[in-house]
């Protein structure tokens, strides 16, 4: 692993999410010390993408990227080379999976309520 000596020197690899087709780049000449909402202009710049800051979400690992925070947040370790993943907050899906079954194996219980109602959930997520 090669760690940051703090000039504009961490390469920035995107998996980008934002399209229907899903592509990969890289942006260099990015310094640990960088807000997320200057990462996200500079990808703005490179994909000629109209979207207003608070409309791209940027994910490092499992953990949103807040706007205001500096990339050093999340670098802790001062990776040279960082992966973010790009998604359009409005376009963002959750999967909910109810308790179908319980057990494994030839020792499954499949519960009464299951058979005899729908399960419906309705998750409402308020824009912030």
């Amino acid at each position: 692993m090669y760690v940051t000596v703090g000039a504009n020197d961490i390469l920035l690899t995107v998996n980008d999410f934002v399209n229907k087709e899903t592509s990969s780049y890289q942006i260099s000449d990015i310094s640990n010390e960088m807000k997320i909402s200057e990462i996200i202009n500079k990808i703005k710049v490179k994909k000629n993408y109209t979207y207003d800051n608070n409309s791209l979400v940027l994910y490092f690992a499992r953990v949103e990227c807040k706007l205001d925070e500096k990339l050093s947040t999340y670098n802790k370790s001062n990776r040279k080379t960082v992966k973010l993943e790009l998604y359009l907050a409005n376009l963002i899906t959750i999967n909910v999976r109810t308790l179908q079954s319980c057990g494994s194996g030839t020792s499954r219980c499949i519960p009464f309520w299951s058979f005899c109602f729908r399960q419906t959930i309705k998750i409402k997520i308020i824009d912030t």
